[in-house]
C-alpha cells in the first residue's frame, strides 16, 4: 500500500521569508510503503535542490513512510504562491493533489531580524555620533574664544 503525503512547513496562509523550507512527510496508510510525488510551486516544477522552472532536474521523488524530507525553495518573489504535491501517476488508486498557499515576505522572519539588527546598530551609533558632534562644536567655540584674546 502507498503511504500518504502531508506537507508539514509551510503552513496554510503562513507569511515566510526566502528560501522557502517545504517539509513533505510520508505517513504510512494502512500499511507500509513509500509515495513518488512531484512538488510544484505555482506551476512550475521543483528539483530536490530547491530550483524552480524549466531547470528542475527531477520529475518525482520517492519517500518512505515515516521519512520526510525538507527542500528549500530558492527564487520565489515576494507575494502569493501555491505549492502543490502530487502524486505520480503510475498507480491505479489515484490520490488528489495536496495544495498549500502561502506568502512570501521579506519582511518574514529573516527580514525581521535583519531590521532588528539595523535597529540596533542606529541606536548605539546615534548617540556616538551625536557627542561627537558636540565635542567638536564646543573644541570650535574654545578656538574661537581663544583667537578673540589674544
Amino acid at each position: 500500500m502507498r503511504a500518504d503525503l502531508v506537507i508539514v512547513a509551510p503552513a496554510e496562509g503562513a507569511s515566510v521569508a526566502a528560501p522557502v523550507p517545504v517539509v513533505i512527510a510520508a505517513q504510512e496508510g494502512g500499511g507500509t510503503g513509500s509515495a513518488d510525488f512531484t512538488l510544484s510551486v505555482d506551476g512550475q516544477p521543483v528539483d530536490r535542490l530547491g530550483a524552480v522552472g524549466s531547470g528542475a532536474a527531477f520529475t518525482s521523488l520517492s519517500l518512505a513512510a515515516g521519512k520526510s524530507i525538507t527542500i528549500s525553495v530558492r527564487g520565489l518573489a515576494d507575494g502569493g504562491h501555491q505549492l502543490k504535491v502530487g502524486y505520480a501517476a503510475h498507480d491505479d488508486n489515484p490520490k488528489p493533489d495536496i495544495v498549500r498557499n502561502f506568502v512570501v515576505s521579506s519582511s518574514g522572519a529573516a527580514g525581521g531580524r535583519r531590521r532588528g539588527v539595523l535597529l540596533v546598530v542606529v541606536l548605539i551609533l546615534l548617540p556616538v555620533i551625536a557627542a561627537t558632534v558636540l565635542r567638536r562644536k564646543r573644541l570650535h567655540q574654545r578656538v574661537r574664544r581663544l583667537g578673540r584674546y589674544r
